[in-house]
Parts: structure tokens; sequence; C-alpha cells
């Protein structure tokens, strides 16, 4: 019996051992494989978890590509191909490549089915969302949208700030965008030297304004800036309103204004204070109406304001320990790629 045991023993290590050394020799020697990446455009040059993934990737001798082929042309993939979708408009990938194919929910509800609908797990090896509810650990997988933290302003001197700004754009219909013309126009009616604005599409509101709201309106909008990070770092307070409000989204948005090192004045997921400290930022929900909002935050005592800055402080200055970091986002979608081939592999041993 105990000869059974080590004979079963010596086989299962000599078979991993196998294993391990001819999947590293094996696959090194292989052709280049395809990451196929349906990303916003030029979205590799600014996001950094899809540039951390590239490079790892890329470090394992894949061939990238941000354009991947149209519907009619799938017969191009090869079937040890990886698809991988971080965008609201992609193609549904083959089938033959559905166990190499990997779904990654950036967008708003509105913009894409969160939570993942059924078409969308049967067409996908994976999928990772921002949407705690939806996922089950296995099929779906839970990472928070990632913010970059490469660009952070610690300049606190409050006495060179603006009372108040916004960094957004006027789009649609949809309940935030409202929500955003709503203040810009309040603002502009009724506290006029109190904001600035930027963005795109905002003209489209200067017809709807009363005449005394126009006259300020051109004054006021600076229209689309490059730097957002050191325009609005001249804002005592900044409105960060989501695309929708819907928990678990937390994009950019409110990270931005605190990497400006001003105060948030967030609108948005209704657990935001799952994701960012509750002493870090103002909760628009909690007033009544712009006038009290505006009470608030044109009569607040420096000691407060201060406050707001230190816990934003504290909060952005360890940004490898938020769940949000870029490298952890990449991280968790490279070991799940990697345990998929390791056991596609290992099942191949056995055919």
């Amino acid at each position: 019996m105990y000869v059974c045991i080590y004979f079963i023993s010596f086989f299962l290590s000599f078979l991993t051992s196998f294993s391990f050394f001819y999947y590293i020799n094996y696959t090194q020697k292989s052709p280049p494989k395809i990451v196929y990446f349906s990303v916003w455009p030029n979205a590799l040059l600014f996001n950094a978890s899809l540039k951390i993934l590239a490079n790892e990737l890329l470090n394992g001798r894949y061939a990238i590509s941000t354009n991947p082929p149209p519907p009619q042309y799938t017969e191009l993939y090869n079937k040890n191909d990886l698809y991988i979708v971080a965008w609201k408009e992609f193609n549904i990938p083959p089938e033959k490549i559905k166990n190499n194919s990997y779904l990654w929910q950036l967008e708003t509800p509105f913009s894409i089915s969160v939570p993942p609908s059924e078409a969308y797990k049967e067409h996908f090896y994976k999928i990772f969302t921002y949407h705690k509810p939806s996922c089950d650990g296995k099929k779906v997988i839970y990472i928070p949208i990632p913010y970059n933290y490469d660009e952070i302003i610690t300049d606190y001197n409050i006495s060179k700030k603006d009372t108040l700004l916004m960094h957004v754009g006027m789009y649609g219909t949809n309940h935030h965008y409202i929500q955003r013309t709503e203040s810009i126009r309040w603002f502009l009616e009724n506290h006029p030297n109190d904001i600035l604005f930027y963005g795109v599409n905002w003209n489209r509101l200067k017809s709807s304004l009363s005449k005394n709201a126009k006259i300020h309106f051109d004054k006021k909008y600076g229209g689309f800036i490059p730097e957002k990070i050191k325009t609005i770092s001249r804002a005592k307070f900044v409105l960060a309103y989501e695309n929708k409000r819907f928990e678990d989204y937390v994009s950019e948005k409110i990270y931005d204004v605190m990497a400006a090192g001003s105060v948030p004045i967030y609108s948005g997921a209704s657990n935001i204070k799952d994701h960012v400290p509750e002493a870090c930022f103002i909760d628009f929900h909690k007033f009544k109406n712009h006038e009290e909002l505006y009470t608030y935050i044109s009569t607040m005592p420096d000691e407060t304001y201060m406050s707001y800055l230190n816990c934003i402080q504290k909060y952005m200055s360890e940004p490898e320990k938020n769940p949000n970091h870029p490298k952890k986002a990449a991280s968790i979608i490279l070991s799940h790629i990697r345990t998929a081939k390791s056991d596609s592999f290992m099942l191949s041993l056995f055919k």
C-alpha cells in the first residue's frame, strides 16, 4: 500500500514538473499570438490598466492590435488569439475563441448591459465588472473602475482658488446630464462670479438661458481643455457628477478632483462611501437645493475646508493601497488569463 502511495506521489510530482517545463518551453517557442483590444479610441495611450495589460502580454511574446476584425472577417481569428473588450462597442467573438474572450465593463448601464446580460455570459469566457451584486467570483469577476494616480497636485494654497468649478460635458437627456445643466444654469443665474465650467457641447445650453445668464455665459465657459487636473486645481470645490447614478459606478470624476487638490461635490454612486471616505467629499444629495449647497460651501470655515483636504491627502498619498489602482485591475485580469491558459494546457495532456 505504501509503495502504491509513493508511486502515485512520485507520478504526480513528475507530471507537475513535466507540465511546467513543457508549458514554458513549448509555449515560448510557439508563434506569437494576437491580442485584440476593443477599446475607446487611443485608450491604450492614457488608460494605465490597459497599458499595463498590453505591456505584460507583449512581454509574453504576443502581438497587440487595437482594431479587431469586423464580424464578417472572423476567419482571421486564430483559435489561440486573445480578445479583450473594454468598451461599449465591440464585435461578439466567434465561437472558436470564446474561451479566450474577456469582457471588461467600464461603461455606465445606459451604454452597456450592467448587470451583464445572459448573452454576454454566453459569448465570453470571463466578464469583469464594477457591479458587485453581479459577481459570482467564477464567471463574473469584481474589479472596481481603475484610476491612474500618476498626476497628483498637492498645492493647498486655498487663497489662490476660485470658489466653484465644473469640468464635464453636456450630452443628452440622461438624468445626470440634466442635473449638470440645472447646476450650471442655477449658478449662472444666481452666483455667476463663483462658477467656471469646461467641457464639450455646453453651447447648446446658451439659447435656453435667461437674458442675465447669457451675459455671463461666454465669460464663464472655457470650452474643452486638455489639462484637466491642472485646470480644476484652481477651484476650491468641483462639481463631480457621474454620467449615471448607479451602485458601484465610481469613475475618474471624483478621483480627478481629489488628485487636483480640490474638494469634490459628488453626485453618483449611492454607495460612494464604500469607495471613498465620507470626509473627503461633499454629498450633493444631502442638500435640499442649490441654494442650501451654496450657503454651505460659501460660508465654510477654513478649518473645515482643510479637514476635507487633509482627508484627501491621506487617501491619495498611498495609491497602491487603494482597490482601484490600475496595477490591481491589470493583475486580476492577467491572473485569470494565465489560469485559463494553464488549465487549457493541462487538459490537453489528457486528451
